[in-house]
């Protein structure tokens, strides 16, 4: 049982799948290993933290099966320090062998024990019938025929007490077996992996014991150009509070004009950002975790095809994402109607227009003091000025070239929120903020996406 691989192709896919690894901590071990098999002439890798799994193939030459659950992190360094293009991956069949050689010494113990029980019950029926007769003879005056039964009976008890002790050296032996049987089974088989001189032996542990991935079943199928930099732009929005569940994770749709986006609000911002998708699709809340992956694994594809359906009895969705698949389940639930925190436009001369780079530079001098419940003051009046204190009352302040004309407006907002949105943008790039006044939503648009934050309320 042995299967060559090329080291470069195992070594992408295994770091790939590595991100669905769960944590050991858990009350499923297991899930901290990555399986390996193979089948129809490709090693197969496949990993879950039961929320979400990565799985994918390398094509593999193969001579039989391989199978077992293991450690990702000794193999994916191996692979990295080891130089030769081609690997052998096989299995360590000697403790089947040991696994036969248990079995086949448990079947003869247990027909000892059994035939023994069979012999002891004849024993036992054979003491009862003679204590009968003794006492009829007793009871008879029959002193000479009670006395040889009796005698009988004496011979019958220690050949019994032979075979109780046999019995007893028996089944403590039957535990020894199983005992070794638990172990053997438990450790499974060695997976050994060589590269030139070098090997690397590996525990394995039965796939057997491994969750089984569920089928994607009833799905539409589309292709999307841009939903890694989509989420990315979004993501800091999502909660954190699983009080609302289907507030923490991304929710993608087409709205009411057929155009595809993604969503995520926690409450006290919303950001929306619009997906070049083409194909059918369904509504569906990607959980946060999930997300994660697909951005990390979409860094460097131009597209990726995404299947939406049932997996085993809940929504599901599967994203096919730089040669590996991402097969998640939805988070229940309806995602609120976002459309009404998002306020209306004010004219274009009337928002103010400022450099990222700008406006992030304003903010870090801004945090030069402990700013009392991260509320930091926007006013405009010909220039963007930023002001703040701290919970003893020390003030700072700080001004960011910004264009926009009109009235003066003045709004409060978490300064957190806003050095979160700033990620989102290139230092060269133009942030458009609209305020309207101190107790409505402030916006920041640009073509592909939507930004909005709640003000803070305070006394001016």
């Amino acid at each position: 049982m042995k299967a060559e691989v090329n080291r470069e192709e195992l070594l992408a896919l295994m770091e790939k799948v590595k991100l669905g690894v769960g944590t050991n901590r858990c009350t499923l071990p297991i899930i901290s290993r990555i399986i390996l098999k193979t089948g129809r002439g490709k090693l197969y890798a496949e990993a879950t933290n039961l929320e979400f799994a990565v799985i994918g193939e390398v094509p593999a030459t193969c001579k039989g099966e391989i199978g077992a659950c293991i450690s990702p992190d000794p193999l994916i360094k191996f692979l990295k320090n080891v130089k030769t293009d081609t690997l052998t991956i096989g299995m360590d069949t000697t403790k089947e062998a040991s696994i036969k050689e248990v079995d086949a010494k448990l079947d003869e113990v247990k027909a000892k024990i059994e035939s023994t029980r069979e012999a002891l019950d004849i024993y036992n029926s054979q003491i009862v019938k003679l204590h009968d007769e003794i006492a009829a003879h007793t009871t008879l005056g029959q002193e000479t025929e009670a006395n040889d039964k009796h005698k009988s009976m004496e011979a019958i008890i220690g050949k019994k007490a032979i075979l109780d002790n046999g019995l007893s050296d028996l089944t403590g032996e039957q535990r020894e077996l199983y005992g070794k049987l638990s172990t053997l089974r438990g450790s499974y088989a060695k997976i050994a992996i060589k590269a030139g001189t070098s090997n690397l032996a590996l525990d394995g542990e039965d796939p057997e014991n491994f969750p089984p991935l569920p089928e994607i079943k009833k799905t539409v199928k589309s292709t999307v150009t841009n939903l890694p930099a989509a989420f990315s732009k979004v993501h800091h929005c999502v909660s954190a509070d699983d009080s609302r569940p289907s507030l923490t994770g991304i929710y993608l749709h087409r709205d009411e004009k057929g155009v595809a986006k993604v969503v995520a609000a926690d409450g006290f911002r919303l950001g929306m950002a619009t997906l070049d998708l083409k194909g059918r699709t369904q509504n569906i809340i990607i959980p946060d975790s999930t997300v994660n992956v697909i951005e990390r694994l979409g860094r460097k594809v131009e597209s990726m095809d995404m299947r939406i359906g049932m997996l085993g009895s809940l929504q599901g969705i599967v994203f096919d994402v730089d040669g590996v698949q991402v097969l998640s389940h939805g988070i229940q639930g309806d995602f609120p109607d976002y459309s009404r925190l998002i306020p209306k436009a004010i004219p274009a001369k009337q928002a103010a227009k400022m450099k990222a780079g700008d406006l992030s530079d304003a903010l870090k001098v801004m945090r030069s003091v402990d700013i009392h419940g991260g509320i930091v003051k926007f006013s405009h009046n010909g220039k963007l000025q930023l002001s703040a204190h701290d919970e003893e009352d020390n003030t700072i302040s700080t001004e960011v070239p910004a264009s926009r004309n009109g009235k003066g407006t003045k709004v409060a907002l978490n300064i957190k929120f806003i050095t979160d949105l700033l990620t989102t943008y290139g230092k060269e790039d133009t942030v458009t903020m609209e305020v309207s006044d101190t107790s409505h939503p402030v916006a920041f648009r640009r073509d592909d996406s939507l930004h909005v934050i709640m003000p803070m309320f305070i006394q001016w």
